[in-house]
């Protein structure tokens, strides 16, 4: 399965929940939460004794940050997976 956002198919525009002008894509969740990022994952939420986060919406998602251009917040919005042809 591949994201349509991250791989440029499609363009991830939404309302902000705030005030309601336009939150633009401010990329996958993973940027900022990945073994890279400076935010620490929520290790409450780990399974297992080598640290395996769990994922309850399984991996046909890809959580996105949007960022409103207007007051400056941001939300996660879930973005659907589409299946890659393999053929």
């Amino acid at each position: 399965m591949l994201c349509p956002v991250c791989n440029g198919l499609e363009s991830l525009s939404t309302v902000c929940a705030s005030c309601g002008n336009t939150a633009a894509d401010c990329g996958p969740l993973s940027d900022y939460a990945g073994p890279y990022a400076p935010y620490e994952p929520d290790y409450g939420m780990v399974n297992g004794s080598h640290g395996t986060i769990v994922s309850h919406e399984g991996d046909q998602n890809c959580k996105h940050i949007v960022c409103c251009t207007q007051c400056g917040q941001s939300q996660e919005v879930a973005v659907m997976k589409w299946l890659a042809n393999g053929g």
